[in-house]
This record gives C-alpha cells, structure tokens and sequence, in this order.
C-alpha cells in the first residue's frame, strides 16, 4: 500500500541533507518501518523523484524537488489533492505530474 504522508516525509528527509541524499539500508530482519521506508523510497524512484545511487543510498532528483516544492505550496490544498488523485486510482507518476501542473496554473 502507497501512504502519501511516508513519501513526503522521506523526500523532505532528502532536501534536507546538503547532499540530497538519504541512506536506508535493507537487511535481514528489518521492522516494518524499515521495511515501509525502503518500499516507498523504491516508490518515489521508479516515478522519477528519486534515484538510487547504491544498495542503501538515494538522492531527491530535481523533478522531486518541484513536487516538494508544489505539495508545499499550499499543503494542505495540494496535499488533499495528490491524495485524492491515487485514491481515484490515478498512477503516481500521473499524480506527481498533475499536482505539479495544479501549482503552476495548467490545471
């Protein structure tokens, strides 16, 4: 299952490294937070606001910063709305894009 509130929390953890980078490492035996917070790390990467740099090592890309950057600009009206976009089924790459479209006035 997709939790929105994770990925924000980790691409904000990200932006806030001077290197943009966030180590999570997968091990044998790993909680279920571990095992969330790699998950959607994966997540984030496979639609672009994110890349992996190693087995345990993942930066924001430049594309996650303008969807942080969206969701913060007025989060809880743009937060309400990427949430609502993967509950209606919308692919996440998708809802990325339209919530970043919606800040910049296309839609």
């Amino acid at each position: 299952m997709r939790d929105p509130e994770l990925m924000i929390e980790l691409l904000e953890e990200m932006s806030k490294e001077q290197s943009g980078s966030l180590f999570v490492i997968r091990h044998h035996g790993m909680s279920e937070i571990e095992e969330a917070r790699f998950h959607h790390v994966e997540l984030l990467c496979d639609v672009g606001l994110a890349q992996q740099k190693s087995d345990s090592s993942f930066r924001i890309t430049n594309t996650g910063y303008d969807f942080l950057g969206a969701i913060n600009q007025d989060r809880p009206i743009t937060f309400s709305k990427f949430k609502k976009l993967l509950q209606e089924g919308i692919e996440l790459a998708e809802s990325v894009r339209r919530v970043i479209d919606f800040v910049n006035g296309a839609s």
